[in-house]
């Protein structure tokens, strides 16, 4: 198992997975996989683009994308210190095995 920020190479193997969860999962995201299936692949590259207050971890087993998880930092001052965890999915087949 390997958990890591994902990259700029990761995005085609992130754009599968995202595409994946919104069929698998759709009541757990806000979009939908018709909505996003036609995106251009620049999206999904500012999706997993890391900064100071956003970044997108992965998890990959023999190097598989099998889940992420996006979070986000809060940008008001007094409420910087804080963050939240958005977009987070397991491919099914992982699940409940301790992986993610």
């Amino acid at each position: 198992m390997e958990f890591r920020c994902l990259k700029k190479s990761d995005v085609e193997a992130y754009r599968s997975l995202r595409l994946q969860s919104l069929q698998t999962d759709p009541t757990g995201f806000a979009s939908t996989y018709q909505r996003e299936l036609h995106l251009p692949i620049e999206r999904f590259e500012e999706r997993i683009g890391s900064n100071e207050r956003h970044f997108t971890m992965g998890v990959f087993d023999d190097g598989k994308l099998i889940g992420y998880a996006t979070f986000n930092r809060e940008i008001l001052e007094k409420v910087m210190h804080r963050g939240n965890l958005v977009g987070v999915y397991c491919d099914p087949q992982y699940r409940t095995q301790g992986f993610t």
